[in-house]
C-alpha cells in the first residue's frame, strides 16, 4: 500500500519534541504505523516528519486545551544538526 498524503486547510499549530510548528499535511501509511504528521517548524521553517504518538495540540482557550510539555526530542546529531543548534539557542521562559 502506497502512503496517502492528506493536506490540511487551514494547517494546524502543533507542540512536537522539537517544538512548536504548523501542521500541513498528515500521511498515512496503513493501520499497521503511525499516522505521520508534516510539520513545518516556527523555529527556521524547516519541515519535520513526526509520529502521531509525539505530537499535541497547542493551548487553545476556546476548547479549554491546557499547555502540555512534551520531552525534548532524542536525535542523533548526524541526522538533523540544525535543529539541536536552534534547540540550543533558544531561551527557555522563566518558570513561575
Amino acid at each position: 500500500m502506497s502512503a496517502v498524503p492528506l493536506q490540511l486547510n487551514p494547517y494546524i499549530e502543533v507542540q512536537t519534541p522539537f517544538g512548536p510548528g504548523m501542521a500541513h499535511f498528515l500521511i498515512y501509511e496503513g493501520p499497521e504505523s503511525d499516522l505521520k504528521w508534516v510539520v513545518f517548524m516556527d523555529d527556521g521553517g524547516y519541515s519535520v516528519t513526526v509520529p502521531n504518538p509525539k505530537i499535541r495540540g497547542v493551548r487553545n482557550w476556546s476548547y479549554f486545551r491546557p499547555h502540555v510539555d512534551l520531552p525534548p526530542a532524542e536525535i542523533p546529531p548526524w541526522e538533523m544538526p540544525h535543529i539541536l543548534e536552534t534547540q540550543k539557542k533558544r531561551k527557555k521562559p522563566p518558570k513561575e
